[in-house]
């Protein structure tokens, strides 16, 4: 590609000191990166006037830009679910420390391993870490 913008990135300011904007190839990808987690946003509009290149070169990068946004928001909704899922585990083992704690307190201790409750919390914490390693390995996936 060829135009306006430098493909090398010119250099960095101290933060805190003003300078002048920079206009190069790389702060135009930091800016549209920026511009996508807006959710005021509702349009870029990119003007190509001093373009030089072949339509299907624009076009195949144009896919490649496309597949990489969708991959990064499947990533970060699985990140998403990753992240409750560890809460709900969290939350879960609180509770079974809690309950752990009333059975000592109640010299129930024998039957920590028995009781239907810390059964209960202990399976449902195994689902989760199950699921955690799926989506884990369909984040895996995602990436490749």
């Amino acid at each position: 590609l060829a135009g306006e913008l430098d493909e090398e990135p010119v250099e960095h300011r101290l933060i805190g000191i003003a300078g002048r904007e920079r206009k190069d190839y790389f702060n135009l990808i930091a800016m549209l990166r920026w511009a996508r987690h807006d959710p005021q946003l509702r349009a870029v509009f990119l003007r190509c006037g001093d373009l030089r290149t072949g339509w299907a070169v624009m076009r195949q990068g144009s896919a490649d830009a496309v597949n990489r946004s969708l991959e990064e928001v499947e990533l970060l909704r699985l990140k998403f679910k990753v992240d409750a899922i560890e809460r709900e585990i969290d939350d879960l083992l609180t509770a079974a420390g809690e309950r752990a704690f009333q059975l000592m307190e109640r010299d129930e201790a024998a039957n920590l391993r028995t009781d239907k409750e810390m059964v209960r919390l202990f399976d449902k914490v195994e689902l989760l870490k199950e699921e955690e390693s799926r989506i884990r390995f369909e984040m895996d996936q995602v990436r490749e």
